[in-house]
């Protein structure tokens, strides 16, 4: 069973210091918000969705759920996100002694 993000339009906002990531989305006629709570994890593995939506406009009233959730689609990104998954990098970086460097 594979689980995917409903997210058509939105931003993504991570804090790896507090461990959260914050999702404001706009899907399906209504506007939402998920904070994915890696803090809060269940036995299982799932992590601490709180969710709020509104919709199909300003004036609905709000829907509120809070849930574990299985491989949110929305990662924590760490410092080493891409050394503990084998990954690779391409892209421009500020490289402190040559400055703006593409890799």
């Amino acid at each position: 069973d594979v689980e995917l993000s409903n997210i058509a339009a939105g931003y993504w906002y991570n804090s790896a210091e507090h461990g959260k990531v914050r999702i404001d989305e706009a899907y399906d006629g209504a506007f939402g918000s998920s904070l994915f709570d890696y803090t809060n994890t269940s036995s299982d593995g799932g992590v601490m969705n709180h969710q709020y939506l509104v919709g199909p406009s300003a004036g609905s009233e709000a829907t509120c759920f809070d849930e574990y959730v299985q491989a949110p689609g929305f990662p924590l990104v760490t410092s080493d996100l891409l050394r503990e998954f084998n990954a690779t990098f391409g892209g421009v970086v500020q490289e402190p002694f040559l400055g703006v460097t593409q890799t």
